[in-house]
């Protein structure tokens, strides 16, 4: 039989060196502003994603790059897939979405305006 209590000492210390340094690139990444430590991808760091697909099949991730340097996003990252489909990420674009219209409130069934 393993002596897993006997031995508790050595999982703690274990546990502490892994959990250790853990903790100090949580900590190191807002102090630095993300260039030590853990580096978020846009599903930490908030940005717009597409996925798109042109009719011509000769356009490259590179002009597509272009585009988005030319209106001020030069920080996008595009990638061509084998099915001919872009990927690109940027951060976030300001596109403010129309809300969709909510219901007016009904009256309750039953209720006149009355007292």
């Amino acid at each position: 039989m393993f002596d897993i209590i006997g031995k508790r000492r050595w999982f703690f210390a274990f546990s502490l060196a892994i959990l250790i340094p853990g903790l100090a690139f949580i900590i190191l990444t807002p102090l630095s502003g993300g260039k030590i430590g853990l580096q978020f991808s846009i599903d930490y760091t908030g940005g717009t994603t597409w996925s798109i697909k042109f009719d011509d099949p000769n356009v490259t991730d590179t002009q597509v790059q272009a585009v988005f340097v030319q209106h001020g996003l030069p920080d996008t990252v595009v990638i061509k897939e084998n099915n001919g489909f872009f990927d690109i990420r940027t951060e976030p674009v300001g596109l403010n979405p129309v809300p969709s219209p909510s219901p007016s409130p009904s009256p309750a069934a039953g209720a006149s305006g009355s007292p």
